[in-house]
């Protein structure tokens, strides 16, 4: 060859390494999507591999690849019910260099990009060579080898991470062959090249099994060549060569995953229509692919990453008149290929080549797992470029013969061609950019197939989850049509149920998982998919509070603790059943078994999320909030949304928690730690703004620590009802900020706002024990009564629902009912605790049984004095206990020291440099008793004179004047405060002053 010639082959092969480059270049922006990201991001082997402390020791653990199937690393990592079964594919060499990146620089998309573009610029190169070893000129070889690389059904493979199985197993194959063509002779084989030839094709089928195809290719182009092909004498030991490596590609294959062919019955329709159909189905509708994949190379619109059930039509015999069409021309293609396979070879080579390789993939001689995907026309395209690059030559020769202007147009239109495809497929290429814009495209592209919207729907789900609320709606949707589709499949249903769940309906989900159990095959393999049925219920049923009959709520959530704890003794590794398990667990206040629970998980599972996740809800329902810190410390930032949300709501309130301890101390940085809880929580509101949890605990934040924002938290807590009516806590909060409002009785707001609720949440329970506090601050005492009964029957049957209702019984004069309620609730609820003996106390002292009372505080008071959660009742029970020592003669001393001790804890507070910061909750309540506690120092004067002076017993009355139209207490002044201050001035003879309270209280 001159070197005229070697330039221009030169160029012509730098020309095809443009086009590829162009066509590909946007492809290395592309994410880790569908597929990719398991491959990669979930799989344990890769993992174990890069937590060796040297690199070496990296490269060493991933020959653990070589011992086990390609999906094993990737099912370590899921629950049982979403593991690959039934493929049985043996791909080491695929991963290998996947896993070599995820050792080296991670599991950034970049890198493992930039191979596959590699591989795919190399093969088109080998495409080039190929074609001019088969016979064909310059021209045609290279409008093959452009054609190769620039057409678009390639972009699924060299876009997509996952396509490197196809780039690598071709190229590779591609290079056998090749060397193999320039190995042989007329007169032998040069045992360099054709030793490379052999452990090139042991890489290519260690790669990806479809590589075998490679023994065929080489008949083909040894008959192609005719008599420049080596003796068949000659050839023998090489081919026996290349048998003998499939031979051990099938017994290692054997060995690890105990099968060679993939099991149809694990595969499903979901996947691959085909799995369930018989032969003469798979022949019928196996011949309509081939036509499929010729329509897609020939006008590539309509490309798609799925097709799935049910996308593609299934024929059910050669009768039908698409397979009967499709059966035409495989056989006009067989026939062709054959006749020109001497006289002209590239394109003889190119059509057999096309039919060979498609058809080791097309379902016919063997169900695999999917039933077509463009990735697997990667190879069978090198023979469709090969016999097109030969067409093309001879029109560009027919045109060259008519005419130049012929000519100049000939070429025109293959460039213009050319430049289309490159455009659609750097159009392409944008589609596996990231995974949402993919399952967009799956749906356009794919709308009759189920697992298009099913991808769709999971995807919207999970934006679901971080806090898009309008994302559920969507979800919904796609797994609704998902089932529209295919009516069996089961995981839609179930993950349909999940996101109704996540949206708050938990009836339709229950009802939608009653309707997934009842479509259920009673087979063994429907177990994974009752599994995760029980688990979902128990998740919906934890996250709803079990449904609005406590009764109920408790009898369900008792049979889902016992079905899930059977089930994990049967299947202990099984995670989302320890996590719906341990979240039921949490809420029936079994807070140190869900620690349990989480903790002997993460010993086999020490990177999930969702279990460290779970631990840390347990640690901070347990009160360990020092343990909590560490953990949230040490978590860090998670890819798991629902993980990552609850952390993120984990250190807002340790933030609150931490800050409410400080501000019990009167320690200064109280302030700041309010402050970064209020940051915190406004992030998280920020990043989740339709998760109910962050605007209660923001609002209650901005209750707590934030006085001047009374409103702002009036807000945060009425969103969280709009998005959770059944929150547990939020009405509570609610009537805490509408009483600190102020002008509780004077303006109707209150009470008209809680008579709109009424019509909104009939029947929750917490609203009507609210409900019942507004009432009875409006004086009406008879319809509070009645609420408290409604919060009653509604579930709320404990020491505060009772002892609130007492209260408004005493009201009513019906003390004695109250006492005789009070202690039969306590005896049959075991309703021991501070908050049932404070409430039974202030009932004794209305029925002026002193003593009991005053034992009723006391008892109280050390309760709430040794158990944190309880801390802010300790200053209300010591008034208490104060206000009834001194109505008792002979322990009027004991009651004064309480009261001026609890002065001084008031003064202190009021006096400290960070008064103005301390907005907690035992300031709130010790500054609202003030006015209280000065009364009752001025009551001592005028019963036991011996503990106080006149002049003094005035001041404090005075005192207890400014502290309370300092915080607007309109009920203490009109109720208590003016009128004993009323009496005390007309004690003194100051009738004036006197006078203008009495106006003041009118």
């Amino acid at each position: 060859m001159s070197d005229s010639s070697n330039a221009r082959m030169g160029k012509l092969a730098i020309l095809v390494a443009v086009v590829a480059l162009l066509a590909g270049a946007n492809s290395l922006r592309n994410e880790l999507v569908y597929d990719a990201q398991f491959l990669v991001k979930s799989n344990a082997t890769f993992r174990d591999a890069a937590d060796q402390e040297s690199l070496s020791g990296r490269v060493l653990a991933l020959n653990q690849l070589f011992q086990e199937t390609f999906w094993d690393g990737v099912n370590r990592t899921q629950p049982v019910s979403r593991r690959i079964l039934g493929q049985f594919l043996y791909r080491p060499l695929m991963l290998w260099p996947m896993g070599l990146i995820y050792v080296t620089v991670g599991d950034a998309s970049l890198a493992y990009n930039i191979l596959n573009l590699v591989y795919h610029l190399l093969a088109a190169l080998l495409v080039f060579r190929l074609a001019l070893l088969l016979g064909a000129g310059r021209r045609a070889s290279a409008c093959a080898a452009l054609l190769f690389a620039a057409h678009p059904i390639h972009s699924e493979a060299i876009a997509y991470v996952a396509g490197l199985g196809e780039t690598q197993s071709v190229l590779l194959a591609l290079c056998s062959t090749v060397l193999y063509l320039t190995a042989a002779t007329p007169t032998g084989l040069r045992p360099g090249r054709a030793l490379l030839s052999l452990l090139a094709f042991a890489a290519a089928v260690f790669t990806k099994e479809s590589a075998a195809m490679v023994v065929v290719l080489l008949l083909l182009a040894d008959v192609a060549r005719g008599e420049n092909a080596p003796r068949w004498s000659l050839r023998l030991p090489f081919y026996l060569a290349f048998l003998l490596i499939i031979a051990v590609d099938m017994y290692v294959r054997y060995r690890v995953c105990g099968h060679l062919v993939p099991d149809a019955g694990l595969i499903g329709r979901l996947d691959n229509p085909l799995s369930t159909e018989g032969l003469l189905v798979r022949l019928a509708t196996g011949v309509t692919l081939f036509t499929k994949a010729i329509q897609l190379f020939l006008l590539p619109i309509g490309l798609s990453a799925d097709y799935s059930f049910n996308q593609l039509p299934i024929a059910r015999s050669l009768a039908d008149p698409f397979a009967a069409t499709s059966f035409a021309v495989c056989a006009v293609m067989t026939v062709a290929g054959f006749c020109s396979l001497r006289r002209r070879p590239a394109l003889g080579f190119g059509l057999l080549a096309f039919l060979f390789a498609f058809g080791a993939v097309s379902n016919i001689p063997v169900v695999i797992g999917t039933i077509f995907g463009e990735r697997l026309l990667y190879l069978p395209s090198v023979g469709l470029c090969l016999a097109a690059g030969a067409l093309l030559d001879g029109a560009l020769r027919f045109a060259a013969a008519r005419s130049e202007v012929a000519a100049r147009v000939a070429r025109g239109v293959f460039w213009a061609v050319l430049v289309v495809l490159c455009l659609a497929t750097y159009a392409r290429n944008r589609k596996y950019q990231s995974i949402d814009v993919l399952y967009e495209d799956m749906v356009e592209t794919a709308p009759q197939s189920a697992r298009a919207y099913y991808q769709r729907g999971e995807l919207e789900r999970k934006r679901g989850a971080a806090g898009h609320r309008e994302s559920f709606s969507l979800s919904a949707y796609d797994f609704r049509k998902a089932i529209e589709i295919l009516p069996e499949f089961h995981p839609a249903r179930i993950q349909l149920a999940t996101v109704l769940g996540q949206a708050g309906k938990a009836d339709e989900a229950l009802k939608v998982l009653q309707e997934a159990w009842a479509v259920l095959p009673d087979d063994p393999k429907s177990k994974p998919y009752r599994d995760q049925i029980v688990q979902t219920r128990a998740l919906v049923l934890a996250a709803a509070g079990g449904g609005s009959d406590p009764v109920q709520t408790r009898e369900i959530l008792e049979e889902l603790t016992t079905m899930l704890e059977e089930h994990l003794r049967a299947d202990p590794s099984d995670t989302a059943s320890a996590v719906a398990l341990g979240l039921i667990y949490l809420k029936t206040g079994r807070a140190e078994e869900a620690d349990a629970l989480a903790s002997g998980h993460l010993l086999s599972h020490p990177d999930d999320d969702t279990l460290m996740a779970l631990k840390i809800q347990a640690i901070f329902q347990r009160g360990e909030l020092e343990e909590g810190r560490r953990l949230l410390d040490a978590f860090g930032e998670s890819t798991v949304p629902d993980a990552q949300k609850t952390v993120d709501l984990y250190r807002g309130i340790l933030a609150i928690e931490e800050a409410t301890k400080k501000e019990e101390d009167a320690e200064a940085d109280a302030r700041t730690l309010w402050q970064d809880a209020l940051e915190r929580l406004t992030a998280f509101t920020g990043k989740y703004p339709d998760e109910a949890e962050g605007f209660y605990y923001r609002g209650y934040t901005l209750l707590h620590g934030f006085s001047d924002r009374i409103e702002q938290a009036l807000e945060d807590l009425l969103k969280c009802v709009n998005l959770k009516p059944s929150h547990e806590q939020v009405f509570y909060a609610i009537g805490q900020v509408l009483i600190a409002r102020g002008n509780f009785a004077e303006t109707g707001q209150t009470l008209q706002y809680f008579e709109e609720l009424k019509k909104i949440y009939p029947d929750n329970g917490q609203f009507w024990l609210v409900y019942g506090r507004v009432l009875g601050g409006y004086g009406k005492h008879e319809e509070a009564v009645q609420a408290y009964d409604k919060a009653i029957a509604l579930g709320w049957n404990g020491a505060m629902a009772q002892g609130l209702r007492a209260m408004e019984l005493i009201e009513l004069d019906r003390g004695a009912e109250a006492l005789d309620i009070l202690e039969r609730e306590e005896k049959a609820l075991s309703l021991q605790g501070p908050t049932m003996a404070r409430h039974k106390g202030i009932v004794l002292f209305e029925l002026e049984r002193l003593e009991d009372a005053a034992k009723q505080f006391d008892n109280a008071l050390k309760m709430a004095q040794q158990d944190g959660r309880y801390a802010g009742q300790v200053p209300d029970l010591k008034l208490q206990l104060a206000k009834t020592l001194l109505r008792l003669p002979g322990r009027e001393s004991e009651g004064f020291r309480v009261l001026i001790d609890l002065l001084d804890r008031v003064e202190k507070l009021a006096a400290s440099p960070q008064e103005e910061v301390l907005k907690g909750y035992e300031l709130k309540t010790l500054r609202e008793l003030k006015p209280y506690v000065h009364l009752q120092l001025s009551w001592a004067y005028g019963n036991v004179p011996s503990l106080l002076d006149q002049d003094l017993a005035l001041s404090m009355l005075e005192q207890a004047r400014e502290a309370a139209e300092e915080l607007n207490m309109n009920a203490a002044l009109r109720n208590d405060i003016l009128p004993a201050l009323i009496a005390a001035y007309e004690q003194r003879g100051r009738s004036e002053q006197a006078g203008e309270l009495r106006k003041q209280l009118k």
